[in-house]
């Protein structure tokens, strides 16, 4: 009954992408180079809850959508 956050690497982010009910993302503003990413997702399939702008980054809090 309590919530459960993945804080990461790529493979469990891409194992637990398919049963998370919401998602806590901070977009980075700029290029990086890096050998890890967060996987590939279909926005149309979550609803944003919060998008808040602030320095380097954008946090957004997104929910999935019930009837998908």
């Amino acid at each position: 009954g309590r919530p459960v956050f993945v804080i990461g690497g790529g493979e469990l982010y891409r194992k637990a992408l398919p049963i998370a009910s919401e998602l806590h993302i901070s977009w980075i503003k700029e290029t990086v180079s890096g050998d890890v990413y967060f996987p590939e997702f279909d926005l149309t399939d979550w609803d944003m809850c919060k998008d808040e702008d602030h320095q380097g980054f954008y946090y957004r809090h997104y929910r999935r959508k019930e009837n998908k």
